[in-house]
């Protein structure tokens, strides 16, 4: 199964142009956003994907 690219921050490559302290704004380290991208790397990210994906319903506001 291809899910596609897995949304991932790599830090190796903001750290060489020096642009870590900018993406810092808005990413803080240890943030829940900064560990949303870094499961991304775990083996268990494609898992948690396919799970949320199958059991996830969505109902407009307004209908029934």
């Amino acid at each position: 199964m291809q899910i596609g690219a897995y949304p991932a921050i790599d830090w190796d490559a903001i750290d060489e142009i020096s642009e870590t302290p900018r993406v810092c704004q808005f990413i803080p380290v240890d943030s829940p956003w900064h560990r949303l991208f870094d499961l991304a790397h775990t083996p268990s990210y494609r898992e948690l994907l396919v799970e949320f994906l199958l059991s996830f319903t969505f109902h407009p506001p307004g209908s029934a």
